[in-house]
């Protein structure tokens, strides 16, 4: 198990995390979301975090 996972575990146990986000899912947005900023500039990224961190809070 990486640390990464260690982290999404304990976030998805506590109900801070959706428990239907996968590891891979947040990897792949985080991934994103550099390209975005690589492409867009700092404040999109900066801007769509907000959008991608409320998507996976769990309701």
């Amino acid at each position: 198990m990486t640390h990464l996972s260690t982290v999404l575990d304990r976030a998805r146990r506590d109900g801070t995390l959706r428990a239907d986000a996968t590891d891979d899912d947040v990897v792949k947005l985080v991934w994103a979301l550099s390209l975005l900023g690589d492409n867009a500039g700092e404040s999109a990224w900066q801007r769509s975090l907000r959008f991608v961190l409320d998507g996976l809070h769990a309701s």
